[in-house]
């Protein structure tokens, strides 16, 4: 979903190029623009990931995640959190959504 998201912004910025600016569309055909893009979608990633891990890491210290005893390991949010749907990408991100217990 996120490189979806990475995706969609770089091909408006390509759109927006073209009209505003009147770059020919051939400059987005290049393998140096598909090279670009690639890392760029990249980059976005790992920069969501890394912000959706100091949201968890965050909401851990703040007591609005805490650990659930029980065999599974489960992982209790709060209705509270601030950055929840950032600690809930951050549980999508290292398989650990099924491990989640909302109240």
């Amino acid at each position: 979903m996120t490189a979806s998201l990475a995706s969609v912004v770089i091909v408006a910025l390509a759109l927006f190029t073209i009209s505003v600016f009147g770059v020919s569309d051939k400059t987005f055909e290049t393998p140096v623009f598909r090279f670009v893009a690639f890392s760029g979608v990249i980059c976005m990633v790992v920069l969501t990931k890394i912000v959706a891990r100091i949201a968890f890491h965050s909401a851990v210290s703040r007591r609005y995640v805490t650990p659930v005893d029980s065999p599974g390991h489960s992982i209790f949010l709060a209705n509270g959190c601030p950055g929840r749907r950032l600690v809930i990408l951050h549980l999508r991100f290292s398989r650990r959504l099924s491990d989640l217990v909302e109240s």
